[in-house]
């Protein structure tokens, strides 16, 4: 059984907005993965002790994005997503 929500969609204009927004946190995600990968390339090679086990990182997909949205009963925009959700991107 699926539920509703899961089967919401962006109407076309917002997607190419959420499109550039998720741009902005793919880039992001790039600066900070870069970041902990030469910590974590520092720690291997300097210090007895790596608190790094592994890096993963997320982005959520539209679809994920607009099932949230209509599920807190929140308009499904680019802008409601960039305001209201705060797991959009995850590392």
């Amino acid at each position: 059984m699926e539920k509703d929500y899961l089967k919401t969609r962006f109407e076309p204009e917002e997607f190419e907005k959420l499109k550039k927004k998720l741009v902005r946190y793919e880039c992001a995600l790039d600066v900070v993965r870069t970041q902990l990968s030469n910590l974590n390339t520092y720690y291997n090679n300097f210090e007895a002790i790596n608190p790094i086990e592994h890096i993963k990182h997320r982005l959520k997909s539209p679809e994920s994005i607009a099932g949230k949205l209509k599920k807190k009963d929140l308009p499904v925009t680019a802008d409601a997503a960039d305001e209201h959700l705060s797991d959009i991107a995850g590392i």
